[in-house]
């Protein structure tokens, strides 16, 4: 019975896996789709973020009106949520900056 796993036969597989990877690489365009998620993403994100900060001033209404009012205690929780959103948007610019 001859053997099919030979020193030879599995060079030879090697060598036409590595030439079909090496020529598949050149074929295969991925910048312009991610370019274009990119795009979408970054049009988006401001939108989203600034929502948040809203959303996040709202909750914190209750710690500016009322019997138990804390101006000091809802200051510091927008002022939190800011530097939070703001890190945020700062992450996201820094990855965007980064080429593909």
């Amino acid at each position: 019975m001859k053997k099919c796993f030979t020193k030879t036969n599995l060079l030879l597989l090697g060598a036409m896996l590595q030439t079909s990877l090496i020529q598949a690489q050149g074929t295969i365009d991925l910048q312009g789709p991610a370019n274009e998620i990119a795009t979408q993403v970054k049009g988006i994100v401001t939108p989203i973020l600034g929502i948040a900060f809203i959303i996040a001033c709202v909750a914190n209404a209750k710690h500016f009106y009322g019997e138990n009012a804390d101006v000091k205690k809802g200051i510091i929780n927008i002022v939190v949520f800011a530097i939070i959103i703001g890190v945020m948007y700062g992450m996201i610019r820094w990855v965007f900056s980064q080429s593909l």
